[in-house]
């Protein structure tokens, strides 16, 4: 066996996921997108990402 872990650069895989929410529901996706948006803007989400460890998200 090799003494070495080796890391690739390179993903072998990539997964893009979707929340479904009903009609009418509260917070509206827009009210999420617009949230998101804002925590992106003042640099709250990407450490938030990160403390979940979700790095995925950031590429």
């Amino acid at each position: 066996m090799r003494n070495k872990f080796i890391r690739s650069n390179h993903y072998d895989q990539e997964y893009n996921h979707t929340i479904i929410i009903r009609k009418g529901i509260k917070p509206s996706i827009e009210e999420i997108n617009t949230l998101l948006e804002d925590m992106e803007k003042a640099g709250i989400l990407e450490p938030l990402w990160e403390s979940i460890g979700l790095q995925s998200v950031l590429k």
